[in-house]
């Protein structure tokens, strides 16, 4: 592979960092907002601190069907950030720390053996 090999992979992947930062920023807002959501629906749903109330309150009518199932299903979701925009956000962020660390590997340039070999296998 030519010098001029080497310095198209680092521009491409350079490239490819700078459009997936917008995206990780667009995830992370993302984030935010769904994680406001659950919190503003479990503060609805508060007034029933488990399963067990819940049902309680609906065999004695003071709430519907629906409203418990409701409620039910708030109270499933975890209190830990395991939103969807989370999850891809990080996925995203590690995908992108793995170019930049090709990045630096390939400008290292003691390290082309090294890519070579990647580069081979990733072919193959």
């Amino acid at each position: 592979m030519s010098g001029d090999d080497y310095y198209f992979q680092i521009e491409w992947r350079e490239l490819l960092v700078k459009r997936m930062a917008h995206v990780i920023g667009v995830l992370k807002r993302d984030a935010i907002a769904e994680r406001e959501v659950i919190r503003a629906a479990k503060e609805a749903a508060a007034i029933y601190k488990t399963d067990e109330e819940a049902k309680e309150a609906w065999g004695w009518g003071e709430i519907t069907e629906d409203e418990y199932r409701h409620c039910i299903e708030i109270l499933s979701v975890p209190d830990s950030d395991t939103s969807r925009s989370t999850i891809a956000c990080t996925r995203l962020v590690d995908f992108v720390n793995d170019i930049k660390g090709e990045i630096a590997m390939i400008k290292k340039g003691d390290e082309f053996v090294d890519f070579k070999y990647a580069m081979e296998r990733d072919k193959g």
